[in-house]
């Protein structure tokens, strides 16, 4: 029983230190723009590009994607045939972010807040009108 409180105690100021450095406490994102990667939008370690530490990030352009809903393709399309990412995944990097974080409650009672989309800019209101333009086409 002592050994796992010292884990536990370890992991959490861990953790701690880890959020004071800024870095990122959670699991990598399945998918993020080039752009976001490259201005530093994100903590570090939200990007994984290190296959010994699990899935890599897939990383595309805005200008690629909005070249897919150009040629009609549907956004669970591009997400699941040509990214290989779940479309929530491709979904929450194209929404802007909420301004107040959603809250649920965890197994211990506790409350846990979170941002269901966590994009810095609005991609997806790009995406459908080109869609819908190539789709009516």
């Amino acid at each position: 029983m002592t050994a796992k409180r010292n884990v536990s105690a370890e992991t959490a100021c861990a953790l701690k230190k880890r959020a004071e450095e800024g870095l990122y406490n959670g699991r990598p994102a399945a998918f993020m723009f080039e752009e976001d990667v490259l201005s530093g939008a994100f903590p570090e370690g939200r990007c994984n590009t290190d296959p010994s530490r699990g899935r890599v990030t897939v990383v595309l352009s805005e200008k690629v994607l909005y070249a897919y809903a150009s040629r009609g393709y549907s956004i669970t399309r591009v997400a699941e045939k040509v990214l290989h990412v779940s479309r929530n995944a491709l979904l929450a990097e194209m929404k802007l972010r909420e301004a107040e974080p959603s809250i649920r409650i965890d197994g211990n009672g506790r409350e846990v807040r979170f941002y269901r989309f966590k994009g810095v800019v609005d991609r997806y209101s790009v995406y459908m009108d080109l869609y819908n333009k190539a789709v009516m086409e």
